[in-house]
């Protein structure tokens, strides 16, 4: 027995070595950089946690893109925003990382593409849409960011974002508690976990979190595994995976932020975002989470639109995520561009008479 005990201790010692000699290489050569990593820009914020900086020009630099992320005045992602006029129509869109436009520039963005779509389609209303997406945020931290700055902007559409893969958990605990910015870089609470599931998947997640060769080797093995269909058991993750108190919470903050809307005579869209797993699994059941949300859009008389059907329907779905982040690409913004335009003409909300003519409510 000693011989094999030695030559697993050697085995043992060996790949230790080779695991953390990868780790040193992909830090110094080709880093999994992690979305909110990047230095400068987020600046903190006493009630919110984070924001995005304003007057900032951060570079974001991933493996598989390089991107240019400007920020305006008010700390948006996009342009200074001109003032309203009789024909103003001002468009908020609220969200975290698919709003924001995480991999594109500016305007490659869904609310950049959402704006140049309805000027081309209503040359005669001056259609203004302020990208509100920031990174990291949930509902509840989206709701506390539009209640900041709603009065002063007059929206006269809000389209909140529901992200099926991260909104459930984000939902419970407030951003300021969930991270910090540490040396000009936002991180994750050591404290705080956000993973839900079975316990090798939130092991896996704080792994993925800390360690580059752990989130380099998960995301390809998970690309994988789904084109496979390996992964059945998570293929709903974020429909399975969370409780009825968490879907009561959702709605909750999905109401706030259509009631705060509305106050200010606003209409509110809600947007579902499926998760890349829900989209290239082979069974197309319908996805519960998008359940949740079209049922707090009927109890608010809001509008909803589920860009799962679309994105599952994709002659190619796979096309539409980049290969090792899993975010969108440049393509899928624009599809999903197109389809929010559409779903606004549908509900009749784009060529109607000025906001202070229009009165609140919904349709779906």
């Amino acid at each position: 027995m000693k011989p094999l005990i030695r030559s697993l201790g050697i085995l043992t010692a060996l790949g230790t070595l080779a695991l953390l000699l990868a780790e040193v290489v992909l830090r110094v050569f080709w880093p999994e950089q992690f979305p909110d990593h990047i230095p400068g820009m987020y600046a903190p914020h006493p009630e919110l946690g984070h924001v995005l900086t304003p007057n900032r020009e951060t570079s974001v630099i991933q493996p598989e893109y390089r991107v240019t992320v400007r920020t305006n005045s008010e700390g948006f992602r996009g342009e200074e925003l001109p003032p309203k006029n009789d024909t103003t129509l001002r468009i908020v869109c609220l969200g975290d990382w698919l709003t924001f436009g995480e991999g594109v520039e500016n305007g490659q963005t869904y609310p950049a593409l959402l704006e140049a779509a309805l000027r081309r389609r209503h040359p005669e209303r001056d259609i203004q849409v302020v990208n509100a997406g920031i990174p990291n945020y949930g509902n509840l931290d989206e709701l506390a960011y539009f209640k900041s700055f709603a009065a002063r902007l007059e929206p006269d559409i809000v389209i909140a974002e529901f992200y099926a893969g991260d909104d459930f958990e984000q939902n419970r605990v407030a951003a300021r508690d969930r991270e910090e910015i540490q040396d000009d870089r936002l991180i994750q609470n050591h404290a705080f976990s956000a993973s839900t599931g079975p316990r090798w998947l939130v092991l896996l997640n704080w792994l993925k979190h800390r360690s580059h060769v752990v989130n380099w080797a998960s995301e390809r093995a998970g690309d994988v595994a789904m084109r496979a269909n390996l992964l059945s058991e998570l293929e709903q993750a974020s429909s399975a995976h969370f409780s009825d108190a968490d879907a009561q919470l959702a709605k909750t903050r999905l109401a706030e932020i259509q009631a705060v809307g509305a106050t200010l005579g606003a209409r509110t869209l809600f947007l579902f975002a499926p998760e890349k797993m829900q989209v290239l699994s082979r069974e197309k059941a319908p996805v519960r989470a998008a359940g949740v949300v079209m049922a707090v859009a009927q109890e608010t008389g809001a509008g909803f639109l589920d860009l799962t059907p679309m994105l599952v329907e994709h002659a190619d779905p796979a096309s539409l995520y980049l290969a090792w982040i899993g975010t969108w690409r440049p393509e899928t913004y624009q599809l999903a561009a197109q389809l929010v335009a559409q779903k606004l003409a549908a509900l009749g909300w784009i060529g109607e008479v000025p906001r202070h003519e229009q009165t609140a409510g919904g349709a779906h």
